[in-house]
């Protein structure tokens, strides 16, 4: 999984509509299951069973 402290710091509870093109990049440029681990991890934060 990435250690990119830039993207990690994306993956937070606040909604953020003031993306650069350097931060979209660099998410499109993840691997497939590095980018569903972190949208399972933000679901939980979201929706907690």
């Amino acid at each position: 999984m990435s250690a990119n402290p830039a993207i990690s710091r994306h993956f937070s509870a606040a909604i953020r509509h003031d993306w650069q093109l350097a931060e979209v990049q660099a998410l499109y440029a993840l691997p497939f299951n590095d980018l569903i681990f972190k949208a399972q991890t933000l679901e939980g934060v979201f929706c907690p069973q």
